[in-house]
């Protein structure tokens, strides 16, 4: 369950991470504190992206309760502004080591070939994630590098554009069409709202990826 309406991120985090009757995250007490800093400020930058605590099943077979940050994020892209849809999972290892980190491509979209920052599976490998310093990375900054370096080159794109790419023998569109931007699905916190539609390009010129619905 992620934050309610009318219930603030102070308390929704001193719940999960501090009330006995939470489940229970596999967090050491001193990095409770750091967790708790870092995602108010970076909602507080990012008011897009919502906090929650879900499952998470890792690959030896265990499930625990992580939270994670996950909504959307801003770029600006030849003049307009779009919005990527992320995850931000915060590890047991968090703040020692990096969150990990995916762009989440709904059903109308596809992850760019090749990209330098995102494989793919969705991973997110911006430098400050490979480079992850707990004394001087954090979740604000990381989300600030992320935003600066998908402006230059957006790690979604169109899968129609993908499709009709495909279709033209092969060649690569390096500007295809967005999907619609839509509404976030069930299962996204209902806090905060999701921003403003970019406004549209003109009838046939090429443009990146958007935000589209589809579950996380």
């Amino acid at each position: 369950m992620g934050q309610q309406p009318g219930t603030g991120i102070h308390e929704y985090l001193k719940h999960v991470l501090y009330s006995p009757d939470a489940k229970p995250t596999p967090y050491p007490e001193p990095s409770k504190r750091i967790i708790y800093d870092q995602l108010v400020q970076l909602q507080g930058v990012f008011s897009t992206l919502g906090v929650q605590q879900s499952e998470f099943h890792a690959n030896d077979g265990r499930v625990m309760h992580l939270l994670k940050a996950h909504g959307t994020i801003p770029i600006h892209y030849q003049g307009c502004k779009y919005n990527i849809p992320i995850i931000i999972w915060l590890t047991s290892g968090f703040p020692q080591h990096s969150p990990l980190v995916y762009v989440m491509p709904t059903t109308t979209m596809v992850i760019k070939a090749g990209h330098p920052h995102v494989d793919g599976s969705g991973q997110v490998g911006v430098p400050m994630i490979r480079n992850w310093n707990p004394s001087a990375s954090n979740l604000l900054e990381l989300t600030l590098q992320m935003c600066e370096l998908f402006g230059k080159e957006p790690p979604l794109y169109s899968a129609a554009a993908a499709q009709g790419a495909g279709a033209a023998g092969g060649a690569t569109n390096p500007r295809p069409s967005p999907p619609p931007v839509v509404q976030p699905p069930q299962g996204y916190p209902s806090y905060p709202s999701q921003p403003p539609l970019p406004p549209p390009f003109p009838q046939g010129a090429g443009r990146p990826y958007s935000h589209a619905d589809g579950e996380p």
